[in-house]
Protein backbone atom coordinates (compact mmCIF):
# COMPACT_ATOMS: atom_id res chain seq x y z
CA UNK A 1 0.00 0.00 0.00
CA UNK A 2 1.43 3.18 -1.69
CA UNK A 3 2.09 6.41 1.18
CA UNK A 4 -1.12 8.38 0.14
CA UNK A 5 -3.78 5.45 1.32
CA UNK A 6 -1.82 5.03 4.50
CA UNK A 7 -2.79 8.85 5.49
CA UNK A 8 -6.08 8.44 4.34
CA UNK A 9 -6.74 5.72 6.52
CA UNK A 10 -4.98 7.41 9.36
CA UNK A 11 -7.08 10.62 8.89
CA UNK A 12 -10.30 8.48 9.10
CA UNK A 13 -9.51 6.89 12.04
CA UNK A 14 -7.97 9.99 13.78
CA UNK A 15 -11.63 11.05 12.69
CA UNK A 16 -13.56 8.45 13.92
CA UNK A 17 -11.71 8.75 17.58
CA UNK A 18 -12.42 11.94 17.95
CA UNK A 19 -16.09 11.69 16.67
CA UNK A 20 -16.32 8.99 19.90
CA UNK A 21 -14.93 10.93 22.13
CA UNK A 22 -17.33 13.99 21.64
CA UNK A 23 -20.27 11.63 21.36
CA UNK A 24 -19.12 10.29 24.95
CA UNK A 25 -19.01 13.90 26.35
CA UNK A 26 -22.33 14.24 24.91
CA UNK A 27 -23.03 11.25 26.91
CA UNK A 28 -26.98 9.53 26.68
CA UNK A 29 -25.72 6.49 25.69
CA UNK A 30 -25.17 7.46 22.08
CA UNK A 31 -21.85 6.42 20.01
CA UNK A 32 -19.97 6.19 17.19
CA UNK A 33 -21.87 2.78 16.37
CA UNK A 34 -25.11 4.78 16.55
CA UNK A 35 -24.36 7.41 14.26
CA UNK A 36 -23.06 4.34 11.72
CA UNK A 37 -26.43 2.73 12.27
CA UNK A 38 -28.50 6.01 11.56
CA UNK A 39 -29.82 6.70 15.13
CA UNK A 40 -30.66 10.57 15.38
CA UNK A 41 -28.60 12.14 18.70
CA UNK A 42 -30.76 13.00 21.58
CA UNK A 43 -32.46 16.65 21.65
CA UNK A 44 -29.80 19.19 23.27
CA UNK A 45 -31.31 20.76 26.62
CA UNK A 46 -32.16 24.37 26.46
CA UNK A 47 -29.73 25.21 28.45
CA UNK A 48 -26.62 23.34 27.06
CA UNK A 49 -27.23 24.78 23.45
CA UNK A 50 -25.82 28.24 22.01
CA UNK A 51 -23.80 30.01 24.08
CA UNK A 52 -25.25 28.41 27.17
CA UNK A 53 -28.22 31.00 27.25
CA UNK A 54 -31.69 29.35 27.64
CA UNK A 55 -34.10 29.96 24.84
CA UNK A 56 -37.72 29.05 24.24
CA UNK A 57 -40.81 29.69 27.15
CA UNK A 58 -41.33 28.17 30.73
CA UNK A 59 -44.65 28.91 30.09
CA UNK A 60 -47.34 28.90 27.21
CA UNK A 61 -50.42 31.40 26.97
CA UNK A 62 -52.31 28.15 27.56
CA UNK A 63 -50.55 27.03 30.55
CA UNK A 64 -51.63 30.84 31.83
CA UNK A 65 -54.32 32.19 30.09
CA UNK A 66 -55.46 34.48 33.21
CA UNK A 67 -52.57 36.23 33.67
CA UNK A 68 -51.87 36.41 29.60
CA UNK A 69 -55.41 38.09 29.14
CA UNK A 70 -54.44 40.26 32.53
CA UNK A 71 -51.47 41.52 30.89
CA UNK A 72 -52.87 42.32 27.17
CA UNK A 73 -55.50 44.51 29.07
CA UNK A 74 -54.00 46.51 31.31
CA UNK A 75 -51.00 47.71 28.18
CA UNK A 76 -54.37 48.38 26.00
CA UNK A 77 -55.46 50.12 28.68
CA UNK A 78 -52.14 51.88 29.15
CA UNK A 79 -52.34 52.83 25.10
CA UNK A 80 -55.88 54.69 25.64
CA UNK A 81 -54.49 56.38 28.74
CA UNK A 82 -51.19 57.91 27.67
CA UNK A 83 -52.08 60.29 25.16
CA UNK A 84 -54.30 62.00 27.63
CA UNK A 85 -50.65 62.53 30.34
CA UNK A 86 -48.56 65.28 29.40
CA UNK A 87 -45.83 66.01 31.50
CA UNK A 88 -44.99 69.66 33.13
CA UNK A 89 -42.27 71.75 33.31
CA UNK A 90 -43.00 75.03 35.72
CA UNK A 91 -40.15 78.12 35.98
CA UNK A 92 -39.99 80.40 39.01
CA UNK A 93 -38.90 83.72 39.00
CA UNK A 94 -37.70 85.20 42.09
CA UNK A 95 -37.07 88.80 43.42
CA UNK A 96 -34.39 91.40 41.48
CA UNK A 97 -30.86 90.66 42.01
CA UNK A 98 -27.86 93.22 40.84
CA UNK A 99 -30.96 94.50 38.31
CA UNK A 100 -31.85 90.67 37.05
CA UNK A 101 -34.36 88.47 37.54
CA UNK A 102 -33.00 85.01 39.66
CA UNK A 103 -34.61 82.16 37.69
CA UNK A 104 -35.49 79.26 39.83
CA UNK A 105 -34.45 75.88 38.62
CA UNK A 106 -37.22 74.22 36.75
CA UNK A 107 -40.31 71.82 38.52
CA UNK A 108 -40.94 68.91 37.18
CA UNK A 109 -44.79 67.04 37.36
CA UNK A 110 -47.35 65.70 35.46
CA UNK A 111 -51.04 66.15 34.41
CA UNK A 112 -54.20 64.68 32.64
CA UNK A 113 -56.35 66.71 30.22
CA UNK A 114 -59.73 66.48 31.37
CA UNK A 115 -61.66 68.48 28.89
CA UNK A 116 -60.85 68.15 24.94
CA UNK A 117 -60.77 72.06 24.52
CA UNK A 118 -56.91 71.79 26.32
CA UNK A 119 -57.87 71.79 30.31
CA UNK A 120 -55.09 70.24 32.31
CA UNK A 121 -55.28 68.85 35.78
CA UNK A 122 -52.01 68.67 38.14
CA UNK A 123 -50.70 69.92 41.13
CA UNK A 124 -51.08 73.05 43.32
CA UNK A 125 -47.67 72.69 44.80
CA UNK A 126 -46.31 71.79 41.12
CA UNK A 127 -47.18 75.21 39.93
CA UNK A 128 -47.35 77.21 43.10
CA UNK A 129 -45.23 80.16 42.71
CA UNK A 130 -44.04 79.89 39.22
CA UNK A 131 -44.01 82.54 36.13
CA UNK A 132 -44.23 79.84 33.08
CA UNK A 133 -45.73 76.59 33.14
CA UNK A 134 -44.90 74.45 29.47
CA UNK A 135 -46.33 71.07 28.87
CA UNK A 136 -45.67 68.31 26.34
CA UNK A 137 -47.73 66.27 25.19
CA UNK A 138 -47.70 62.66 24.36
CA UNK A 139 -46.63 63.35 20.64
CA UNK A 140 -43.57 65.33 22.07
CA UNK A 141 -45.24 68.68 21.24
CA UNK A 142 -44.33 71.30 23.73
CA UNK A 143 -46.82 74.17 24.45
CA UNK A 144 -47.30 77.01 26.75
CA UNK A 145 -49.99 76.96 29.54
CA UNK A 146 -51.68 79.16 31.76
CA UNK A 147 -52.90 78.75 35.13
CA UNK A 148 -56.93 78.73 34.86
CA UNK A 149 -57.41 78.45 39.00
CA UNK A 150 -56.47 76.42 42.39
CA UNK A 151 -57.12 75.09 45.19
CA UNK A 152 -53.95 74.95 47.81
CA UNK A 153 -56.71 73.38 50.25
CA UNK A 154 -57.29 70.09 47.82
CA UNK A 155 -54.29 70.71 46.01
CA UNK A 156 -55.48 70.95 42.40
CA UNK A 157 -54.44 73.24 40.26
CA UNK A 158 -55.99 73.52 36.68
CA UNK A 159 -54.49 74.49 33.33
CA UNK A 160 -55.59 75.64 30.03
CA UNK A 161 -53.00 74.94 27.16
CA UNK A 162 -52.63 77.74 24.56
CA UNK A 163 -52.53 76.88 20.75
CA UNK A 164 -52.58 79.33 18.05
CA UNK A 165 -55.70 77.55 16.19
CA UNK A 166 -58.19 75.80 18.47
CA UNK A 167 -57.40 72.09 19.08
CA UNK A 168 -59.44 69.25 20.13
CA UNK A 169 -57.03 66.69 22.71
CA UNK A 170 -57.99 63.57 23.92
CA UNK A 171 -59.53 64.06 28.12
CA UNK A 172 -59.68 61.39 30.15
CA UNK A 173 -62.75 60.55 31.91
CA UNK A 174 -63.43 61.08 35.68
CA UNK A 175 -65.12 57.55 37.14
CA UNK A 176 -68.82 58.56 38.16
CA UNK A 177 -68.43 58.23 42.03
CA UNK A 178 -65.07 57.97 43.80
CA UNK A 179 -66.83 56.92 47.18
CA UNK A 180 -67.41 53.68 45.00
CA UNK A 181 -64.07 52.64 44.72
CA UNK A 182 -62.74 49.97 47.01
CA UNK A 183 -59.38 49.13 48.83
CA UNK A 184 -57.44 46.51 46.55
CA UNK A 185 -58.88 47.41 43.53
CA UNK A 186 -55.73 47.67 40.80
CA UNK A 187 -54.86 51.19 39.31
CA UNK A 188 -52.29 52.74 37.23
CA UNK A 189 -50.34 55.58 38.23
CA UNK A 190 -48.72 57.58 35.14
CA UNK A 191 -46.35 60.41 35.71
CA UNK A 192 -43.12 61.88 35.22
CA UNK A 193 -41.01 60.75 37.48
CA UNK A 194 -37.18 62.26 37.67
CA UNK A 195 -38.08 63.70 34.12
CA UNK A 196 -39.23 60.32 32.76
CA UNK A 197 -42.35 60.68 31.00
CA UNK A 198 -45.24 58.66 29.84
CA UNK A 199 -44.09 56.37 32.88
CA UNK A 200 -46.68 53.66 34.29
CA UNK A 201 -46.91 51.56 37.23
CA UNK A 202 -49.53 49.35 38.00
CA UNK A 203 -50.80 48.87 41.80
CA UNK A 204 -53.34 49.01 44.01
CA UNK A 205 -55.86 51.04 46.51
CA UNK A 206 -54.03 50.20 49.62
CA UNK A 207 -56.61 52.11 51.81
CA UNK A 208 -59.39 54.86 51.40
CA UNK A 209 -59.82 58.45 53.33
CA UNK A 210 -56.31 58.31 54.77
CA UNK A 211 -56.43 61.75 56.23
CA UNK A 212 -58.40 63.25 58.85
CA UNK A 213 -57.80 66.64 58.67
CA UNK A 214 -60.02 69.11 58.01
CA UNK A 215 -57.35 71.10 56.39
CA UNK A 216 -57.10 68.54 52.87
CA UNK A 217 -59.41 66.93 50.96
CA UNK A 218 -59.64 63.03 51.61
CA UNK A 219 -56.83 60.84 50.00
CA UNK A 220 -56.34 57.47 48.37
CA UNK A 221 -53.49 55.60 49.67
CA UNK A 222 -51.77 53.35 47.06
CA UNK A 223 -48.88 51.29 46.25
CA UNK A 224 -47.73 53.03 43.10
CA UNK A 225 -44.54 54.73 43.82
CA UNK A 226 -44.45 58.51 44.17
CA UNK A 227 -41.64 59.98 43.16
CA UNK A 228 -40.58 64.05 42.33
CA UNK A 229 -41.95 64.32 38.99
CA UNK A 230 -44.98 61.85 39.42
CA UNK A 231 -47.32 64.93 41.15
CA UNK A 232 -50.18 66.25 39.19
CA UNK A 233 -50.43 62.54 36.99
CA UNK A 234 -53.67 60.79 36.79
CA UNK A 235 -54.52 57.76 38.99
CA UNK A 236 -56.71 55.32 36.69
CA UNK A 237 -58.63 51.92 36.97
CA UNK A 238 -59.04 49.56 34.91
CA UNK A 239 -61.76 51.21 32.94
CA UNK A 240 -58.75 54.32 32.19
CA UNK A 241 -61.56 56.35 34.38
CA UNK A 242 -60.06 58.57 36.65
CA UNK A 243 -59.85 58.00 40.02
CA UNK A 244 -57.48 60.01 41.80
CA UNK A 245 -54.91 62.65 40.88
CA UNK A 246 -51.14 61.93 42.43
CA UNK A 247 -50.77 64.30 44.89
CA UNK A 248 -47.48 63.70 47.75
CA UNK A 249 -45.40 61.58 49.33
CA UNK A 250 -45.53 60.49 52.45
CA UNK A 251 -43.35 59.21 55.10
CA UNK A 252 -44.19 58.05 59.05
CA UNK A 253 -39.98 57.88 59.19
CA UNK A 254 -38.63 60.61 57.16
CA UNK A 255 -35.36 58.86 57.81
CA UNK A 256 -36.38 56.07 55.64
CA UNK A 257 -35.43 56.17 51.70
CA UNK A 258 -37.35 57.88 49.41
CA UNK A 259 -38.35 54.33 47.85
CA UNK A 260 -40.12 53.36 50.99
CA UNK A 261 -42.77 56.40 50.64
CA UNK A 262 -46.29 55.93 50.60
CA UNK A 263 -48.23 57.25 47.80
CA UNK A 264 -51.42 59.33 48.15
CA UNK A 265 -53.89 60.70 45.88
CA UNK A 266 -56.39 63.07 45.54
CA UNK A 267 -59.71 61.23 45.37
CA UNK A 268 -61.94 62.22 41.83
CA UNK A 269 -64.64 63.49 43.57
CA UNK A 270 -63.10 66.28 45.32
CA UNK A 271 -61.05 67.00 41.88
CA UNK A 272 -63.41 67.10 40.08
CA UNK A 273 -65.58 69.53 42.30
CA UNK A 274 -62.56 71.75 42.51
CA UNK A 275 -62.56 71.63 39.00
CA UNK A 276 -65.98 72.78 38.16
CA UNK A 277 -65.64 75.70 41.26
CA UNK A 278 -62.79 77.16 39.50
CA UNK A 279 -64.25 76.95 36.21
CA UNK A 280 -67.83 78.48 37.26
CA UNK A 281 -66.00 80.74 40.17
CA UNK A 282 -62.74 80.93 39.49
CA UNK A 283 -61.95 79.36 42.37
CA UNK A 284 -63.15 76.63 45.03
CA UNK A 285 -65.53 78.31 47.45
CA UNK A 286 -66.16 76.28 50.23
CA UNK A 287 -68.71 76.75 53.55
CA UNK A 288 -68.32 77.55 57.22
CA UNK A 289 -69.86 76.71 60.48
CA UNK A 290 -66.62 77.98 63.02
CA UNK A 291 -67.25 74.81 65.09
CA UNK A 292 -64.67 73.25 66.28
CA UNK A 293 -65.14 69.25 67.54
CA UNK A 294 -63.62 67.66 70.33
CA UNK A 295 -62.73 64.06 69.68
CA UNK A 296 -62.45 61.95 73.16
CA UNK A 297 -59.45 60.25 73.33
CA UNK A 298 -59.99 56.52 73.16
CA UNK A 299 -61.72 57.38 69.62
CA UNK A 300 -58.79 59.16 68.79
CA UNK A 301 -56.97 56.39 68.86
CA UNK A 302 -59.13 53.84 67.31
CA UNK A 303 -59.28 56.16 64.62
CA UNK A 304 -55.68 55.19 63.02
CA UNK A 305 -57.45 51.80 62.85
CA UNK A 306 -61.28 52.67 61.12
CA UNK A 307 -61.89 56.41 59.61
CA UNK A 308 -65.47 55.07 59.75
CA UNK A 309 -65.93 54.72 63.12
CA UNK A 310 -68.46 56.47 64.80
CA UNK A 311 -68.38 58.80 67.83
CA UNK A 312 -70.41 61.11 69.96
CA UNK A 313 -68.99 64.76 67.61
CA UNK A 314 -68.85 67.08 71.00
CA UNK A 315 -67.88 70.77 69.94
CA UNK A 316 -64.63 71.64 71.41
CA UNK A 317 -65.20 75.64 70.63
CA UNK A 318 -67.08 78.29 68.61
CA UNK A 319 -65.32 80.87 66.92
CA UNK A 320 -66.80 84.59 67.47
CA UNK A 321 -68.91 85.85 65.03
CA UNK A 322 -69.47 82.75 63.18
CA UNK A 323 -72.15 81.29 62.16
CA UNK A 324 -72.23 78.54 64.06
CA UNK A 325 -72.41 81.25 67.06
CA UNK A 326 -75.38 83.00 65.74
CA UNK A 327 -77.11 80.08 65.37
CA UNK A 328 -76.62 79.12 69.34
CA UNK A 329 -74.01 76.53 69.28
CA UNK A 330 -71.99 76.06 72.79
CA UNK A 331 -69.24 73.84 74.05
CA UNK A 332 -70.13 70.91 74.81
CA UNK A 333 -73.38 70.29 72.79
CA UNK A 334 -73.02 66.95 70.81
CA UNK A 335 -73.98 67.29 67.33
CA UNK A 336 -76.26 64.28 66.22
CA UNK A 337 -77.56 65.89 62.94
CA UNK A 338 -76.63 68.30 59.97
CA UNK A 339 -78.09 69.57 56.94
CA UNK A 340 -80.34 66.57 57.74
CA UNK A 341 -77.62 63.68 57.67
CA UNK A 342 -76.75 62.20 61.37
CA UNK A 343 -73.21 63.18 62.03
CA UNK A 344 -71.52 59.85 62.10
CA UNK A 345 -67.62 60.72 62.06
CA UNK A 346 -65.54 63.63 61.88
CA UNK A 347 -64.77 63.11 58.10
CA UNK A 348 -68.52 62.91 57.11
CA UNK A 349 -69.36 66.51 59.03
CA UNK A 350 -66.34 68.09 57.60
CA UNK A 351 -67.47 67.19 54.23
CA UNK A 352 -70.83 67.66 54.79
CA UNK A 353 -69.63 71.48 55.88
CA UNK A 354 -67.82 71.95 52.91
CA UNK A 355 -70.59 71.10 50.28
CA UNK A 356 -72.79 73.66 52.03
CA UNK A 357 -74.01 76.45 49.31
CA UNK A 358 -72.85 80.24 51.10
CA UNK A 359 -75.71 81.41 53.01
CA UNK A 360 -78.01 78.60 52.98
CA UNK A 361 -79.64 77.82 55.52
CA UNK A 362 -78.75 74.62 57.58
CA UNK A 363 -80.64 72.87 60.18
CA UNK A 364 -78.52 70.95 63.44
CA UNK A 365 -79.75 68.89 65.53
CA UNK A 366 -77.23 68.41 68.95
CA UNK A 367 -77.85 67.50 72.31
CA UNK A 368 -77.29 69.38 75.40
CA UNK A 369 -78.32 68.44 78.85
CA UNK A 370 -79.93 65.78 77.87
CA UNK A 371 -82.22 67.39 75.93
CA UNK A 372 -82.32 67.41 72.06
CA UNK A 373 -82.04 70.93 70.60
CA UNK A 374 -82.77 72.07 66.67
CA UNK A 375 -81.04 74.92 65.67
CA UNK A 376 -80.35 76.86 62.50
CA UNK A 377 -77.83 78.06 60.98
CA UNK A 378 -76.57 80.52 58.14
CA UNK A 379 -73.31 79.08 56.21
CA UNK A 380 -70.65 81.46 55.56
CA UNK A 381 -67.80 81.09 53.28
CA UNK A 382 -64.79 79.57 54.60
CA UNK A 383 -61.81 82.74 54.21
CA UNK A 384 -58.55 81.44 55.42
CA UNK A 385 -57.58 85.07 55.17
CA UNK A 386 -59.76 85.65 57.80
CA UNK A 387 -57.86 83.32 60.07
CA UNK A 388 -54.23 84.58 58.72
CA UNK A 389 -55.30 88.49 59.82
CA UNK A 390 -56.08 87.15 63.49
CA UNK A 391 -52.22 86.70 63.63
CA UNK A 392 -51.56 90.61 63.63
CA UNK A 393 -50.10 92.08 66.74
CA UNK A 394 -48.16 88.38 67.31
CA UNK A 395 -44.32 88.78 68.01
CA UNK A 396 -41.99 86.68 66.31
CA UNK A 397 -41.07 85.34 69.74
CA UNK A 398 -44.40 84.51 70.79
CA UNK A 399 -45.07 82.59 67.82
CA UNK A 400 -42.12 80.78 67.79
CA UNK A 401 -42.45 79.90 71.55
CA UNK A 402 -45.55 78.10 70.96
CA UNK A 403 -44.37 76.01 67.52
CA UNK A 404 -41.61 74.70 69.66
CA UNK A 405 -43.97 73.82 72.15
CA UNK A 406 -46.54 72.06 70.22
CA UNK A 407 -44.36 70.64 67.72
CA UNK A 408 -40.71 70.09 69.31
CA UNK A 409 -39.26 72.56 66.40
CA UNK A 410 -37.40 75.35 66.32
CA UNK A 411 -38.70 77.48 63.57
CA UNK A 412 -37.91 81.26 61.77
CA UNK A 413 -38.99 83.22 59.01
CA UNK A 414 -37.25 83.07 56.05
CA UNK A 415 -34.59 86.22 55.17
CA UNK A 416 -34.12 88.04 52.01
CA UNK A 417 -31.22 85.47 50.71
CA UNK A 418 -33.82 82.20 51.36
CA UNK A 419 -36.65 83.88 49.87
CA UNK A 420 -34.47 84.19 46.31
CA UNK A 421 -33.27 81.13 46.43
CA UNK A 422 -37.15 79.65 46.30
CA UNK A 423 -38.16 82.07 44.01
CA UNK A 424 -40.60 83.99 46.43
CA UNK A 425 -42.34 86.80 45.04
CA UNK A 426 -42.96 90.40 47.76
CA UNK A 427 -45.45 88.88 50.11
CA UNK A 428 -44.69 85.85 49.80
CA UNK A 429 -43.27 83.77 52.65
CA UNK A 430 -43.19 80.45 54.71
CA UNK A 431 -41.00 79.25 57.59
CA UNK A 432 -37.71 77.69 57.63
CA UNK A 433 -36.99 74.40 60.39
CA UNK A 434 -33.97 75.98 62.11
CA UNK A 435 -34.16 72.31 64.77
CA UNK A 436 -36.08 69.12 65.52
CA UNK A 437 -36.01 68.10 69.73
CA UNK A 438 -36.03 64.49 70.15
CA UNK A 439 -39.21 62.84 71.85
CA UNK A 440 -41.47 65.76 70.36
CA UNK A 441 -44.57 65.25 67.45
CA UNK A 442 -42.40 67.04 64.80
CA UNK A 443 -39.30 64.43 65.49
CA UNK A 444 -39.24 61.95 62.46
CA UNK A 445 -41.17 64.02 60.43
CA UNK A 446 -39.56 67.54 60.38
CA UNK A 447 -36.55 68.23 59.39
CA UNK A 448 -33.50 70.83 59.79
CA UNK A 449 -33.97 73.01 56.68
CA UNK A 450 -37.30 72.04 55.42
CA UNK A 451 -39.10 75.09 54.09
CA UNK A 452 -43.17 75.16 55.46
CA UNK A 453 -45.58 76.68 52.89
CA UNK A 454 -48.60 75.54 53.48
CA UNK A 455 -50.74 74.00 56.93
CA UNK A 456 -54.19 72.27 56.20
CA UNK A 457 -54.19 73.98 52.63
CA UNK A 458 -53.93 77.93 53.24
CA UNK A 459 -50.47 79.65 52.78
CA UNK A 460 -48.98 81.34 55.07
CA UNK A 461 -46.34 84.63 54.83
CA UNK A 462 -44.94 83.98 58.59
CA UNK A 463 -44.46 82.13 61.84
CA UNK A 464 -47.10 84.16 63.31
CA UNK A 465 -49.47 83.49 60.83
CA UNK A 466 -48.78 79.53 61.21
CA UNK A 467 -49.37 79.68 64.86
CA UNK A 468 -52.83 81.15 63.87
CA UNK A 469 -53.58 78.50 61.57
CA UNK A 470 -52.34 76.07 64.05
CA UNK A 471 -54.17 77.25 67.33
CA UNK A 472 -57.11 77.63 65.17
CA UNK A 473 -57.18 74.34 63.23
CA UNK A 474 -60.72 72.33 63.15
CA UNK A 475 -58.70 69.05 64.41
CA UNK A 476 -56.51 67.55 66.07
CA UNK A 477 -53.74 67.04 63.30
CA UNK A 478 -52.49 69.63 60.91
CA UNK A 479 -51.04 68.92 57.54
CA UNK A 480 -48.22 70.57 56.68
CA UNK A 481 -46.91 70.88 52.79
CA UNK A 482 -42.78 71.38 52.82
CA UNK A 483 -40.29 71.77 50.52
CA UNK A 484 -37.03 69.49 50.92
CA UNK A 485 -33.81 69.28 49.79
CA UNK A 486 -32.47 66.25 48.54
CA UNK A 487 -29.84 66.56 47.05
CA UNK A 488 -27.43 69.98 46.56
CA UNK A 489 -29.45 71.21 43.87
CA UNK A 490 -32.87 69.39 44.07
CA UNK A 491 -35.59 69.88 46.45
CA UNK A 492 -38.88 67.32 46.51
CA UNK A 493 -42.52 68.76 48.00
CA UNK A 494 -43.79 66.29 50.73
CA UNK A 495 -47.79 66.09 52.76
CA UNK A 496 -46.56 65.54 56.61
CA UNK A 497 -49.23 65.03 59.02
CA UNK A 498 -48.64 66.11 62.67
CA UNK A 499 -50.47 66.10 65.74
CA UNK A 500 -49.14 68.62 68.36
CA UNK A 501 -49.35 68.97 71.77
CA UNK A 502 -51.97 71.20 73.12
CA UNK A 503 -51.40 73.85 75.66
Amino acid sequence: MTDAPRRILLLMAIFGLATAGLLALRGGGYDLFDLLRGRRPPETPPQASGMGLPHGTAFDRGDVPGLAQLSEEIAEVTERVLPSVVSIAAAGVGAEEGGELAVARPRLGAGVIVRGEGLVMTNYHVVHRVSSVLVRLSNDRLLPAQIVGASPRVDIAVLKIITPEPETFPALPFIEDSDTVRAGEFVLSVGNPYGLRRSVTLGNISAKERRFSDGSADLFQVSTPMVPGNSGGPLVNVFGEIVGINTAIYREDQRAPLWSAVGMAVVANDARDTLLAILNRGEPVYGYLGVHVEIPAIYTHLRAFDTDLRYPMQVAGVEPGSPAEAAGLRRGDVILEFAGSKAENFKQLKKAIRQQPVGADVEIVVRRAQEELRLVAKMAELDPQALLARAVGVTDKEASGYVLRAFGADVRNLNAVEKRQLGLRPGEGGLIVSDVHVGHPAHGRLRKGDFVQICNGVPFVNVAQFAQLVQERPSPRVDLLISRFVSERERINLLVEIEPHDE
